[in-house]
């Protein structure tokens, strides 16, 4: 909570930038979260590190009960589909309510296919390996 509090008030400062697109599927609707996967102190700018829609997001933090269906979204991002943006007020219910979670399951209504991903899938892939935990080294591609 620390860090989160951290966190908003370099939003406050305009010290840092609210998060206005996905990194991982390129979505620019619903709700784009800051994602940390190293909360410790000293802050800086491994707190909120990346941007995520509200569904990658849940999705990074569904990924150790329900890694079948974590690894089966990140297949499809990488075959150019973009789900539906949601907001946070929809919930993980919204998910729940269009299955989109079941590894078997196609895109939910009002997906889109892309020949490309619009995004960056491989970052979804580089959390769920460790890549960003503390005392794991910095593997940034970019700069």
């Amino acid at each position: 909570m620390a860090a989160f509090a951290w966190l908003k008030r370099e939003y406050l400062l305009g010290r840092r930038t609210r998060p206005t697109i996905c990194e991982a599927c390129g979505q620019d609707q619903g709700t784009i979260m800051a994602h940390s996967e190293d909360y410790s102190s000293p802050y800086g700018d491994h707190i909120g590190r990346f941007s995520l829609c509200f569904r990658c997001h849940m999705m990074v933090h569904s990924r150790g009960r329900s890694s079948a269906a974590f690894w089966h979204y990140v297949r499809q991002l990488e075959d150019g589909w973009v789900y539906p943006g949601l907001t946070w007020r929809e919930g993980f219910n919204a998910i729940r309510r269009d299955r989109s979670w079941r590894p078997t399951a196609a895109p939910p209504a009002g997906s889109v296919k892309h020949e490309r991903p619009l995004g960056d899938p491989s970052v979804l892939r580089r959390i769920a390996d460790g890549a960003y935990k503390p005392g794991q080294p910095d593997i940034t591609l970019f700069g």
